[in-house]
């Protein structure tokens, strides 16, 4: 897992559990991210124990990007959303201000077909799939890369060899947050962004 502190609000972002979920020891955070693969097969039952024990998080905030083996949400999205709790905000090619910062998710699972359309006012862009030439073992996706210019984080997962790795690209941190088949003590460091005390959704 991965702590960034932006100014008072702690995140925990962690991605690519692949069902071993329950063997985090997720610490105290105003958001928790989890930016997909919660799943190895994509079955039900896994995604329900999945979304069971998110939910059971006590951090005011949870927001779940979904990954290419969650299955559920490529090829049936409306019973995928289904079964997602309240308590538990799914970011796709949309928006949300928690504590005056702006998180944006875009659909990467792994790559993006079309340019998205990310506001310019972002502070943290998250997606699945990497950005190409970013710790992406030669996979990542070069219309995500164009993204981000202006963007001061970029987290994302889905490549396992190079899971806890940050590269400074420009003026945005970018970090891989995946924790494939190891679980470790998160890092930490913190930055300045002023803070407003809102939540609401952005499109």
């Amino acid at each position: 897992m991965h702590i960034q502190t932006i100014n008072s609000t702690t995140i925990v972002l962690t991605a690519d559990t692949h069902g071993r979920h329950r063997e985090l020891t997720v610490p105290d955070c105003d958001i928790f991210i989890h930016l997909g693969d919660a799943c190895t097969d994509g079955d039900d039952a896994e995604l329900n124990d999945f979304f069971h024990w998110m939910a059971t998080l006590p951090a005011p905030h949870k927001l779940f990007v979904p990954g290419n083996h969650d299955w559920p949400f490529e090829f049936d999205p409306d019973s995928a959303m289904r079964k997602v709790p309240p308590s538990i905000i799914v970011l796709e090619n949309r928006g949300i201000v928690i504590n005056g910062i702006v998180i944006f998710a875009v659909v990467a699972r792994p790559w993006l077909h079309t340019p998205p359309e990310i506001p310019a006012n972002t502070d943290v862009l998250l997606s699945h799939g990497p950005a190409h030439g970013i710790l992406d073992q030669q996979t990542g996706c070069p219309l995500l890369r164009r993204c981000l210019d202006h963007i001061p984080y970029f987290f994302f997962g889905h490549i396992h060899e190079t899971w806890g790795m940050e590269e400074m690209v420009g003026g945005s941190v970018c970090r891989n947050v995946a924790e494939a088949s190891r679980f470790v003590a998160p890092s930490k460091y913190i930055c300045r962004i002023n803070n407003k005390n809102t939540h609401h959704d952005i499109s």
